[in-house]
């Protein structure tokens, strides 16, 4: 018995601490910041984007370069590069395969000019071989010839026989189901047709039916209504459009960037286009940073400047509210409206 219970607490405290590290686990992705960062030049000549995502051990960077047309992208784990693309070397490969591919033509000029000269020396050959070899030919081609034809002519009484028995066979016996299939068919879509036009004349004869329907239609909408109404003013459905309406502002708060600098000139064809864009970014709590300066141009179509956009966020600020019970209940009620 005393092995037995040392078994079992070796096994219990096992057990616990595998809850612990995947308690632990969690609570690192929950809990751990995911840093972004955006760096951009943007002029008409060169136009450059560099962005970069770092979570714990993982790293992704990505930059592009619009005047060279250039992708690069590199992972890394713990400083490790895994993987990614570099343009360079993609170019680098493409010049290859072209070279391969030169190699192979070349070659294939050069088994064409052998052949060439061998179709040529084949044409030097003596008139006198020629014009034996092509008696020989000639000969064989006429018993060939002689031979195909009275195989053809015998194959062809055979065919002219088979055919009138065919003929005969078919007329007795295939034809007269083949037309009373085709009769029934014909008559049962006649039936189907007559059978709508009937049911559509009742329906426009009976004014009452439609009455009816409409007055159905119009019960089911105010039940929903009603239904919909009573969810509205639940205790539940109040707590949680409570708490929407604090967690939508925070939730940009936290997301938005912590730091942005430079400044970005920018304007639209039409100068109440440029004024719209401007209204809409002012609601924007991340505008208002002090080394950022945006400077609307209402005369020129225009989009030029430098930033550097620094920010975090948590994955646990964003699903937190999946952990409130009020908003799991008006999401059941929410089903049954």
């Amino acid at each position: 018995m005393h092995i037995l219970l040392l078994i079992l607490q070796i096994i219990l405290w096992i057990v616990l601490g595998l809850l612990a590290l995947i308690i632990l686990l969690l609570l690192l992705v929950l809990l751990a910041p995911v840093h972004y960062s955006a760096d951009a030049v943007i002029h008409d000549d060169c136009t450059t984007v560099a962005a970069k995502v770092r979570f714990l051990i993982v790293s992704v960077k990505v930059k592009f370069d619009k005047g060279t047309k250039k992708l690069d992208t590199a992972i890394k784990i713990l400083g490790i590069k895994l993987g990614g693309r570099d343009t360079e070397k993609v170019k680098v490969k493409k010049t290859k395969n072209k070279e391969i591919k030169n190699k192979k033509t070349e070659r294939q000029k050069q088994d064409e000019t052998a052949a060439e000269d061998v179709k040529a020396a084949a044409e030097n050959v003596p008139e006198a071989q020629n014009d034996t070899a092509a008696d020989g030919i000639v000969e064989m081609t006429k018993t060939v010839q002689e031979g195909m034809k009275n195989i053809v002519s015998d194959t062809e009484a055979d065919h002219d026989f088979n055919d009138s028995f065919d003929e005969k066979f078919d007329d007795n016996h295939y034809n007269e189901p083949d037309i009373k299939r085709k009769e029934t068919k014909k008559k049962q879509k006649k039936n189907k047709k007559r059978e709508k036009k009937i049911k559509s004349s009742n329906n426009l004869n009976s004014g009452k039916n439609k009455s009816d329907v409409l007055n159905a239609k119009i019960e089911a909408v105010k039940t929903k209504y009603a239904r919909f109404m009573k969810f509205w003013k639940m205790g539940c459905t109040l707590k949680t459009r409570k708490y929407l309406k604090k967690y939508f502002p925070g939730l940009i708060r936290h997301i938005g960037p912590r730091k942005i600098k430079g400044h970005v000139r920018y304007g639209f064809d039409e100068p109440a286009t440029t004024g719209q864009v401007t209204g809409y970014l002012s609601l924007l709590p991340f505008m208002y940073q002090k080394n950022f300066f945006p400077e609307p141009d209402f005369y020129n179509k225009v989009l030029e400047g430098e930033i550097s956009i620094r920010g975090r966020l948590q994955l646990g600020y964003i699903i937190r509210p999946a952990f409130k019970l009020h908003l799991w209940k008006t999401i059941k009620m929410a089903r049954k409206i």
